[in-house]
């Protein structure tokens, strides 16, 4: 195992980077490895990300296999997005568009949806509506 310290407060930005690592061997053979993002912040970042559910509407009748769709943004970059029925973590996702497909049950009632947003510092967002179930 290889470490690397990077001296941030000199090259970097506070903000989201992709670092990429690169390996070479004896006859300068090289292989690239995983690419990740990793946030340099400034502490004092408490910008909440926004987040909307598009649809379903606050409301709708939902009977059938629904897409929730939703949007979200950062000052800096959103790092991921759940999506919950009644209190369950049903998805996360990490690139927009940030979508999931639920089949509610068939009880009759109101389901629960929300959606949170999250940024790479720890900051989060939810949004809740409510759909009927007939």
């Amino acid at each position: 195992v290889q470490t690397c310290a990077l001296p941030i407060s000199n090259l970097y930005t506070n903000g989201v980077h992709t670092l990429k690592a690169k390996a070479y061997d004896a006859k300068n053979n090289s292989r690239t490895g995983t690419t990740f993002k990793v946030a340099f912040s400034n502490p004092t970042d408490k910008t909440l990300p926004t987040v909307t559910i598009a649809s379903p509407a606050p409301g709708s009748i939902v009977t059938t296999m629904t897409t929730i769709a939703a949007t979200a943004a950062d000052n800096l970059a959103v790092a991921k997005v759940e999506f919950w029925i009644d209190g369950v973590r049903k998805k996360t996702d990490t690139t927009a568009p940030y979508t999931c497909n639920w089949t509610p049950s068939s009880t009759p009632g109101s389901p629960k949806i929300q959606v949170r947003a999250f940024d790479y510092f720890g900051n989060v967002k939810t949004r809740t509506i409510y759909v009927t179930r007939p």
